[in-house]
C-alpha cells in the first residue's frame, strides 16, 4: 500500500478540487504562495512557484553588444576561467610528457589506473589449482 502524506494531500489534488463543487472542512491551499510541508515519514515536501517578473524592469539587449561577444575570441568570463584552470591543483606539476622526459619512461608508465589494477599489484599471488 502506498502511504500519502495527509498534509500534501490537498497539493495532489488541487485539479480535482478546483473543478468540483464539493465543500470541505480543510482550509483552500493558496498555490501562488511557496508551501512546505513534512510528511510522518520524514520526507520534507517544497512547493514553489514560479514567480513572475514585471515587464516594466527589463531591460532591452543591444544585438551590437551581442555581435562583438560572439566575433570576440577572449571574453573577461573565458580569461577568467582560464586563469582559475592554470591556478588549479590539477594542473600543478609536470604532465605526463614531461614526467616521460624526467624518469625515462615510457608514456604508459603516468596515466591513471583503474581500483583493479591497482588491488593486482598489492594482492597476493593466485593459488595454483590441482589438476
Amino acid at each position: 500500500m502506498q502511504s500519502i502524506c495527509p498534509r500534501l494531500t490537498p497539493l495532489r489534488a488541487l485539479g480535482r478540487i478546483a473543478n468540483s463543487r464539493a465543500s470541505s472542512s480543510k482550509p483552500a491551499v493558496d498555490l501562488s504562495k511557496p508551501q512546505v510541508v513534512v510528511c510522518p515519514n520524514g520526507v520534507i515536501a517544497c512547493w514553489h512557484p514560479k514567480t513572475s517578473f514585471p515587464y516594466e524592469h527589463t531591460r532591452p539587449i543591444e544585438m551590437a553588444d551581442l555581435s562583438f561577444e560572439k566575433n570576440r575570441k577572449e571574453s573577461v568570463y573565458n580569461d577568467a576561467v582560464m586563469s582559475d584552470y592554470e591556478k588549479s591543483k590539477m594542473r600543478q606539476g609536470p604532465n605526463n610528457a614531461e614526467l616521460r622526459e624526467i624518469f625515462y619512461t615510457n608514456k604508459h608508465e603516468w596515466y591513471t589506473r583503474t581500483r583493479e589494477e591497482r588491488l593486482y599489484d598489492v594482492a597476493a599471488p593466485v593459488p595454483e589449482r590441482k589438476k
